[in-house]
């Protein structure tokens, strides 16, 4: 009696019952998966302009490893666009585009130790609160950290 209920076992998982049951299982993580995790479009606009203020952010440290300093507050990010003959690397990125809301991202040079320069997104309330608020900042929502 043991032998023939351990001989089913060792025969289950290739029958095709398995194989019924794995794709039904399949596909009921499938549809959980594609109905219930999408991310909305408020939620990607994040996403997208949290990318777009990290690689600015990165441009910019690239910038001052290169140069010696961040571009004042004056020169500004479209500073990173300029061919200079002096700077081998220069442009630094070829075009500025603007966040997932339309607007300009922000820059400003504050020459603090910690935070040297002041960059983010307005958000997508358009209001500038200087980096605070719904604000998506450089150096608060980047990955990189000080």
């Amino acid at each position: 009696m043991n032998e023939v209920i351990i001989s089913r076992l060792i025969r289950w998982p290739n029958s095709l019952c398995h194989y019924i049951l794995l794709v039904l299982i399949s596909g009921w993580i499938i549809y959980f998966l594609a109905t219930h995790r999408s991310i909305d479009d408020s939620q990607m606009s994040m996403y997208t302009s949290k990318y777009d203020v990290k690689i600015i952010g990165e441009t910019l440290q690239r910038f001052k490893s290169n140069v010696g300093r961040y571009p004042t507050t004056e020169e500004g990010l479209a500073y990173l666009t300029e061919t200079r003959p002096s700077d081998d690397n220069s442009p630094y990125i070829e075009e500025l585009g603007l966040d997932t809301w339309g607007k300009p991202l922000v820059y400003k040079n504050t020459g603090d130790g910690t935070h040297p320069f002041l960059l983010y997104s307005v958000g997508a309330n358009g209001v500038d609160e200087s980096g605070t608020g719904d604000d998506i900042e450089y150096w608060r929502d980047s990955v990189v950290k000080p």
